[in-house]
């Protein structure tokens, strides 16, 4: 079984996805050959396709994919038909990884994604993925999730991961594989063999942290051959628990990386993975707060606090960012908030200190990106709850019942007196909010 290699090839194709800055268009086809990229892809820019041609043994061997976008949200994304010239590998390692990338890696990070998200935090995510895998007979290869997980936030630029590649095999052909596994494990409907190992090429040599693998690898009959279109739905959270209850991640690690592609050893042509997407939204239940307690909430990338404008009492005013009274906190009244469970389970009205009956509010009970926040007498509306989101750093996402969108600084402001609004959750530092005791 190939890993990655430690060639960087992915660092250019995250240097271009995070300055392109079009949109990705809904249907017009691109033809990505050799190790280049595309642009951003899907709804919200958040995946980018790479050639990954990285084994050198084939370089002479024309691999080209064909890519169609598609700018519906999930359960809908990108497609790849590969259609290039076939491999003949027979030295056990595959000749390349074609794959769709979602998150962050060499350094650089896709558009609009909530990763990274600490090991620890998992649990208050939904994180689920699927695709249609198109396996055409002759073949040897697979057709997997690759996953990464690294000890901190970032991600090394001279190295794949500092912490643990984690692979989940949907489907193969041609007999490839492991034996031995270590555990089976069931989920998503389906049971898996669980792999370890190590692959010092992961961290250029390394031993332990950094070399860690482990793999699923799906063992119903029907996932080991030819298909015509198989859909896959999983959830990729159990996965993860799984890796931890085994020791091969740690709780104070982080998810990083989630990629979907094909290892091809024979052959290429035909092969098609179809309409693949991710979605990570809160899930369920979110955190537990402390009620009746006095914050500032403070935004991570402006550091100014969540105000009510001009200490005002009246229904109707703003909820904008401004500088905490004491720099990094405040005493002032306006500055302050105390959370109170609302109506729905797992959800919270936020109310002023300067003004107990004003809470925040979804102007108009809106739904939709750029719905302006500010207070109004609490009623127990969906426009006024907020699931508070950990985000395993100590900071938070507070999400509207309403409309499932993220409180949020309109384009990343650091400016006094920019109104907040609710936006799709993207995993930036506008959306990011930790809670400060005065």
């Amino acid at each position: 079984m190939r890993r990655q290699s430690i060639l960087g090839i992915l660092a250019i194709v995250f240097v271009f996805a995070v300055l392109f800055v079009g949109t990705a268009s809904s249907a017009a086809a691109q033809q990505i050959c050799g190790n280049n990229s595309s642009g951003q892809l899907g709804n919200l820019n958040q995946y980018v396709f790479g050639g990954d041609q990285w084994n050198s043994s084939f370089s002479s061997t024309l691999q080209c994919e064909t890519i169609t976008n598609s700018t519906a949200p999930p359960p809908s994304g990108p497609s790849m038909v590969y259609s290039g010239n076939a491999f003949d590998d027979t030295t056990g390692t595959p000749a390349d990884y074609p794959d769709f990338l979602y998150g962050c890696f060499y350094g650089g990070c896709t558009q609009n994604t909530q990763l990274p998200i600490q090991v620890s935090a998992l649990s208050n995510w939904s994180i689920t993925s699927g695709e249609t895998v198109v396996e055409p007979s002759g073949a040897s290869n697979d057709v997997a999730y690759d996953i990464w997980f690294n000890t901190g936030p970032t991600t090394p630029t001279n190295q794949n991961t500092t912490g643990t590649e984690m692979m989940i095999w949907v489907q193969r052909n041609g007999g490839v594989g492991p034996s031995n596994p270590v555990a089976t494990f069931t989920s998503s409907g389906y049971t898996w063999n669980v792999y370890t190992w190590t692959n010092t090429g992961n961290c250029g040599g390394c031993s332990g942290t950094g070399s860690q693998v482990i793999d699923f690898i799906n063992s119903s009959a029907s996932s080991d051959g030819p298909t015509n279109g198989t859909i896959y739905n999983l959830d990729l959270v159990p996965f993860f628990e799984e890796a931890l209850a085994l020791g091969q991640i740690q709780s104070s690690w982080y998810l990083t990386t989630i990629e979907f592609g094909t290892e091809i050893w024979v052959g290429g042509p035909g092969l098609q993975v179809n309409n693949f997407w991710v979605n990570v939204a809160a899930a369920s239940s979110g955190a537990t707060l402390t009620t009746g307690t006095p914050y500032n909430i403070v935004n991570e990338n402006s550091g100014s606090c969540v105000d009510d404008t001009s200490s005002g009492t009246a229904n109707g005013t703003a909820v904008q960012q401004w500088a905490c009274g004491e720099g990094t906190y405040s005493t002032q009244p306006n500055q302050q908030w105390e959370f109170e469970n609302g109506s729905a389970s797992g959800y919270y009205y936020v109310a002023n200190v300067n003004a107990p009956a004003e809470t925040w509010n979804v102007t108009g009970s809106g739904t939709t990106n750029g719905s302006l926040v500010q207070t109004w007498t609490y009623a127990g509306n969906p426009n006024e709850e907020w699931k508070a989101v950990s985000l395993g750093n100590g900071y938070y996402n507070f999400v509207g019942q309403g409309s499932g969108l993220c409180l949020d600084t309109p384009s990343a402001s650091t400016a006094n007196g920019v109104q907040l609004q609710i936006y799709t959750c993207n995993g930036t530092a506008a959306q990011a909010f930790k809670l400060v005791t005065p």
